[in-house]
């Protein structure tokens, strides 16, 4: 994504709480974009721009990262429904979208061998939902403020 900084700074810039490395190392790059959506700021989308993400080499690895996308949706999720009120319904509305049209039909298509991921993956990306709606926000937000009074910022 690239942004305008005007517009990153008129919001308040990226949530440091947000891609802090384990436990919570993602969800600032969807974060800023919701809040700049919601501030009203042109969006605009260029197919021809690409960004290129690492892969995991090995299945633990692949885990970890279902897990944190997982993570990374509940901790927004949370956030928003609590510093946003007015987006609270939707942010109901797409939890119940991801556990009735994305995990159950995954694990339900399992038994019957027509899975697209193993049940691990998904098991970890939902692990990861629940925990980031368990409150991991709200940790990290605690783990940057200690940070800050460590370094005296």
């Amino acid at each position: 994504m690239i942004f305008s900084t005007e517009w990153l700074r008129s919001l308040g810039g990226f949530d440091e709480a947000l891609d802090t490395g384990p436990p919570l190392p993602g969800g600032g790059d969807l974060d800023i974009l919701f809040r700049l959506v919601r501030a009203g700021v042109p969006v605009a989308y260029s197919p021809r721009q690409a960004v290129h993400h690492e892969h995991r080499r090995d299945i633990p690895g692949l885990r970890r990262q279902f897990r944190s996308w997982g993570l990374s949706m509940g901790a927004l999720s949370r956030k928003n429904r609590r510093l946003d009120p007015e987006t609270a319904a939707a942010h109901r509305r797409v939890l119940a979208w991801l556990l009735v049209r994305r995990y159950g039909p995954m694990l339900a298509r399992y038994p019957l061998g027509r899975a697209a991921l193993p049940p691990g993956m998904v098991l970890a990306e939902l692990g990861g939902l629940v925990q980031g709606l368990a409150g991991e926000y709200d940790r990290s937000r605690h783990r940057v403020a200690l940070r800050r009074q460590e370094h005296g910022r």
